[in-house]
């Protein structure tokens, strides 16, 4: 909601905009309002005429949002097209009907020159041996695609000056990459393309879309020998700044913001640096909790690999630390932080512990569950444990709690081969009722199958980008 109202200011000028919302509050202070009289007196508002009832109605009143197309350049121009993007393409056709077009801002960037163009079918200048970047500042809500020729010049302008970007405009082309690969319309070499600049970013948002694309596809390989090469390629382009980051709690926001984000995806990796200075500041803590208190920034992924690396005594400390705190937040990370044990006999017997409410509390049995399963040693016991206790799981949260569909999705869900797909299929149809979880049942299988037709697609494209870039 706030990126296409972001988007209206820009359409209409923040002028413009900020007098139409004034007005409107005042017409109607103290009366019912809807949505209408909103568009309505924004559009009076306007002094570039533009109709908002017109433009909103195609982002309110249907469906998704739009993935503009950009052609190749001919006579110095090029055309822009757009239908909605789904994430999965083999939807039913009539969720994308033919006169579903939405209104949109096409922002551009062409080297220094940014403009803005609101028709249904716009062309843009794109004088040859240049790149173009659409929706400049990512100010519109929608995906935008481009020529392979035009992608491979984008991510070499990255590469060599990636100042010449404004962050959240990498940012965007990260994530549209990615997204447009995962449903075929580019390629995982062009989406892969992106992340090679990285060993040159320092900031957070960039390094935010980054790590969340990167994380998808390490959840799909999680298991496979491809993972090799992406552990080895994702170190080599984080460890640039991992080397430049200390274990500390200052800075701006999006400073801590990102110190935890690379610290702990560092530390998943293996990174040894990363993971001595965890168990170091674990130790110390484990050693005089109240003098050497974890900075409240690093404690989820001090106590992640404090006990990723740590022993049973220094898992048995961490829970008996858990009864000691009074504040919901660090309990709910020193849950998640003894799902990080390596052991799965700890594991197990902390799943165990899940349904006693003498050890854990019943609010919290499928949180520690789902923690669990996001192990991927604890994965497959988690989900030998909901099946052994299927009938107290049930009976006890599986009438209507929404936490018994997460648990599903989270145990049945994250699997990728045709071997756990029948294994859950067996299950639940030898366990039909499902209660409240009856929908995730479905999305689950569903998941896997996404999961393993990617694989199918992708993974070869994928490790073979990976081994033509490990330095």
């Amino acid at each position: 909601g706030a990126s296409i109202i972001s988007m209206m200011r820009q359409m209409m000028g923040n002028n413009d905009y900020r007098q139409g919302v004034s007005t409107y509050l005042q017409k109607y202070e103290y009366r019912n309002a809807v949505t209408r009289d909103l568009w309505r007196t924004l559009t009076q508002a306007s002094s570039k005429g533009i109709n908002v009832t017109e433009v909103m109605d195609t982002w309110t009143l249907q469906m998704g949002y739009p993935v503009v197309t950009v052609a190749s350049p001919s006579g110095g121009k090029a055309s822009l097209s757009q239908k909605r993007f789904l994430l999965n393409p083999a939807q039913d056709p009539s969720v994308d009907p033919p006169e579903s077009r939405f209104k949109s801002p096409y922002g551009h960037i062409l080297l220094n020159i940014n403009s803005f163009n609101l028709a249904d079918n716009a062309q843009v200048d794109w004088p040859s041996n240049t790149w173009i970047k659409i929706n400049s500042g990512q100010l519109g809500f929608y995906r935008v695609n481009y020529p392979q020729s035009n992608w491979n010049a984008l991510i070499n302008a990255l590469i060599a000056n990636p100042n010449a970007f404004a962050k959240t405009d990498i940012s965007g082309l990260i994530n549209d990459a990615f997204s447009l690969a995962r449903v075929g319309q580019t390629s995982y070499d062009v989406a892969l393309g992106t992340t090679k600049y990285l060993t040159k970013e320092t900031t957070y948002i960039p390094w935010y879309s980054a790590t969340a694309a990167l994380g998808e596809i390490s959840s799909m390989i999680s298991y496979r020998e491809s993972y090799g090469n992406f552990q080895q390629y994702y170190l080599q382009q984080l460890k640039p700044l991992l080397d430049t980051i200390r274990f500390e709690d200052v800075g701006s926001h999006t400073q801590k913001l990102l110190r935890t984000r690379v610290l702990s995806i560092g530390c998943g990796l293996g990174y040894k640096p990363c993971r001595d200075n965890a168990t170091r500041m674990f130790q110390l803590f484990r050693s005089n909790p109240s003098a050497n208190a974890v900075p409240p920034n690093l404690k989820a992924v001090v106590y992640r690999y404090g006990i990723a690396g740590g022993s049973l005594s220094d898992w048995d400390f961490l829970y008996g630390y858990l009864s000691k705190t009074n504040v919901a937040s660090e309990k709910r990370t020193i849950l998640d932080a003894l799902s990080y044990s390596s052991t799965p006999w700890i594991l197990n017997r902390y799943l165990n512990w899940s349904i006693n409410p003498d050890k854990v509390r019943s609010q919290d049995t499928s949180t520690v569950i789902n923690y669990i399963s996001a192990n991927i040693i604890g994965r497959p016991l988690a989900w030998d444990f909901v099946r052994q206790n299927w009938q107290f799981l049930r009976r006890t949260f599986g009438g209507s709690s929404f936490g018994f569909s997460r648990l599903i999705r989270s145990v049945a869900g994250r699997w990728a081969s045709e071997f756990r797909l029948k294994e859950v299929q067996n299950f639940f149809k030898a366990n039909p009722d499902a209660g409240s979880g009856a929908t995730a049942v479905i999305q689950s299988e569903e998941s896997i199958r996404n999961r393993i037709k990617w694989l199918q697609t992708n993974e070869a494209t994928v490790v073979a980008w990976l081994k033509a870039n490990i330095v």
